[in-house]
């Protein structure tokens, strides 16, 4: 008995749904699971698999995991369009980037031949989201306050048409901050591409938190390819306080 169902029914605008339109939904949705998955430390990768399908108006399609968790999951990735058609605007920090803009991909097929898309789970109530689902992700990932920051990533595409900007990506999430610099730093900013770099600057942020683009003050070439946040966790001292540790090294010369 698997722990957990989603259906997705989805109607036609007019005689049929359009493929593209059909692998959108379900390619968003399969992606809105994995992303919200990842959080739980007992759910790394859930086998989401086809438990039910039908060509009838409108068309259907069950996806089903027996993983640990999955039934909260799917819940959450309910929630979404729940929030978004239910209340005024999304929990700012209730879920990540990536979900969000994989809900608005989505419910972009509203504009392409389909005219609702309707999920239904067990032990939950149906939801049909519109496009307030696009409107609300846009709020939340739209620039909405500066601070001063820094960032690591690898500093790729490189660009002098218009501004000079490159964007640095990070190895864990594949996320991409763009960074805007004065020509002055044209040079340096060519020694570093396709390394890893810490930025500094000025950086503007989304409503969840997440930083957008940087006005980068300063750029350093991190040596090796070394992760300043690997070395937070690195323990010399064997669990000894760090003075009563130097004391120790000093008392046995």
């Amino acid at each position: 008995m698997p722990k957990a169902e989603i259906t997705i029914k989805v109607r036609a605008r007019e005689d049929f749904v359009p493929v593209r339109s059909f692998l959108t939904i379900v390619g968003s949705t399969l992606s809105m699971l994995n992303e919200i998955g990842r959080a739980s430390p007992r759910l790394s990768k859930a086998d989401w698999r086809v438990s039910g399908a039908s060509l009838q108006s409108p068309l259907t399609l069950t996806i089903s995991s027996e993983a640990p968790e999955s039934a909260a999951v799917v819940r959450e990735c309910i929630g979404v369009f729940e929030h978004a058609e239910g209340s005024s605007e999304l929990p700012a920090k209730r879920w990540g980037e990536r979900t969000l803009e994989k809900a608005k991909e989505l419910v972009s097929v509203l504009n392409d031949g389909v005219a609702q898309i309707t999920f239904v789970s067990n032990g939950a109530k149906s939801v049909s989201p519109t496009q307030r689902v696009a409107a609300s992700v846009d709020y939340l990932l739209a620039p909405a306050y500066e601070d001063y920051g820094s960032f690591e990533g690898k500093l790729e595409t490189l660009s002098v048409h218009g501004k000079t900007r490159f964007s640095i990506f990070d190895s864990v999430t594949g996320r991409a901050i763009h960074c805007y610099f004065a020509s002055d730093k044209l040079s340096e900013a060519h020694a570093a591409f396709n390394q890893r770099v810490l930025v500094s600057g000025k950086a503007k942020y989304s409503r969840i938190g997440n930083p957008i683009s940087v006005n980068v003050d300063n750029i350093r070439i991190l040596q090796g390819g070394v992760k300043l946040s690997d070395l937070q966790d690195i323990d010399i001292t064997g669990g000894i306080e760090s003075a009563k540790y130097i004391r120790g090294l000093r008392d046995a010369k």
